[in-house]
This record gives structure tokens, C-alpha cells and sequence, in this order.
């Protein structure tokens, strides 16, 4: 009667297993990314930078020039603090008034 009692739970052990893989399965098939082909088409690059100055751009002309072939830019304000140390303010400072 054990054996009969230990086949049995067996048994409906491994269908629970299977059942629970089969959802699990189905499950992980519903969350994935659809597959998105490559857009066809004509392939083109785009020059933005001519080397020389910066026709065609638009936006702070008093911050961007060129200098030796390269974009440079500059800002006559001053600045309180450097990008890298405003992390290490102390609590009331920092804060825009």
C-alpha cells in the first residue's frame, strides 16, 4: 500500500511539474520583444561637420567656434562649481535659489 501510495503522489508530482512548465513557458513566450525586421530602404550618411566653420547649425553661436578644424566651445560665465564636485556638496549647498 506504500508503494501504491508513493507511485501515486509520484505521479501527480511529475503532471504538476509539467502543467506549471507548460504555463512558465507559455508565460515567458507572451513577455518577449517582438522581432522587429531592419528597416529597408536606402542607406545614406550624413556629413555634420564640414571641418571649416558651422554652417548649417543652429543654436548658441556666442558658445561654439571652430579652431583648427575643431568644434570648440566656450563660456564666458563664471561657474561656482565643476560637474564632478557637485556630488560632494554639503546638504545646503547646491540648491537653486
Amino acid at each position: 500500500m506504500n508503494r501504491w501510495l508513493f507511485a501515486k503522489a509520484f505521479v501527480t508530482g511529475l503532471l504538476v511539474l509539467l502543467f506549471i512548465n507548460k504555463e512558465t513557458a507559455s508565460a515567458a513566450d507572451k513577455d518577449k520583444a517582438p522581432v522587429v525586421p531592419p528597416a529597408k530602404g536606402k542607406s545614406e550618411t550624413i556629413k555634420l561637420f564640414n571641418g571649416k566653420d558651422l554652417s548649417g547649425w543652429e543654436g548658441f553661436e556666442d558658445h561654439w567656434s571652430v579652431k583648427d578644424g575643431v568644434i570648440v566651445a566656450k563660456n564666458n560665465r563664471r561657474q561656482e562649481y565643476q560637474a564632478h564636485q557637485i556630488q560632494h556638496l554639503p546638504a545646503d549647498q547646491g540648491k537653486v535659489h
